[in-house]
């Protein structure tokens, strides 16, 4: 199961944004470990996670495609995958879509202001 985070406002060349994206494991087996790879529109990028807690897994830095990955889920685990968002001088609104290795999809609306 995974959620679709809510929806972010950013400022082109502003700060980066942190939005996660939860993935858990409902069954009653350990699951592989997840990769999630994430579609990002023109001059949108993931700036790295920085520092993460128990149960987060940074996403790199990158633009285009961006693959985050983690550790095995145990049964009933969760993992929080967390994108650092910066836009660009260039970057429009648009859509950020991620599918994971086992297809659960993940979709999100992106505004780009001008700073």
């Amino acid at each position: 199961m995974m959620n679709n985070p809510p929806d972010v406002t950013m400022a082109s060349n502003g700060p980066p944004q942190t939005v996660t994206v939860t993935m858990s494991n409902i069954g009653s087996a350990p699951a592989p470990p997840p990769r999630l790879t994430l579609t990002l529109p023109d001059d949108i990028k993931t700036v790295g996670a920085g520092s993460t807690g128990a149960g987060e897994a940074g996403c790199p830095a990158g633009k285009g495609q961006v693959t985050c990955s983690a550790g095995e889920l145990g049964a009933g685990e969760s993992v929080r995958f967390v994108l650092r968002l910066n836009a660009g001088p260039k970057a429009a609104s648009g859509v950020i879509t991620g599918v994971t290795d086992t297809g659960l999809r993940v979709r999100f609306q992106v505004t780009v202001t001008p700073k």
